[in-house]
């Protein structure tokens, strides 16, 4: 390789590798000539490792969010206890009927966005 590869007429035995892309990976900083097999291993070891690194951010992630809803839990509960309160002490009225459907609407809107973002990455 490095400027010295076979073309397709060349070849006894196709291995599915296109001689102009590897002949543009030839250009790295490596010294000497790169076998195909050297290429295509070293390809493959760079993949692993950013796969490797995508499922490390997100094992982080995921531990962060665990995380602050622990913290956040106590604060929630006792705010949902309180509204759930304030509803039931709260006189019957047209304002109570708007409440569920508003908070429908909210909680669809935050699962729509957090599955959004969840499909995006």
């Amino acid at each position: 390789m490095n400027g010295n590869f076979r073309t397709h007429s060349d070849d006894d035995h196709d291995e599915g590798l296109d001689p102009d892309l590897t002949q543009l990976f030839d250009t790295s900083s490596t010294p000497g000539p790169v076998t195909r097999e050297a290429f295509v291993s070293s390809v493959l070891l760079k993949m692993q490792r950013v796969r490797r690194m995508r499922l490390m951010r997100q094992v982080a992630g995921a531990t962060l969010i665990m995380v602050i809803g622990a913290f956040l839990a106590p604060y929630a509960a006792q705010g949902t206890l309180l509204v759930a309160g304030w509803l039931t002490e709260s006189p019957q009225g047209t304002g109570t009927a708007f409440v569920a459907p508003i908070g429908y609407v909210c909680a669809s809107l935050i699962a729509w966005g957090i599955a959004r973002w969840a499909r995006s990455y």
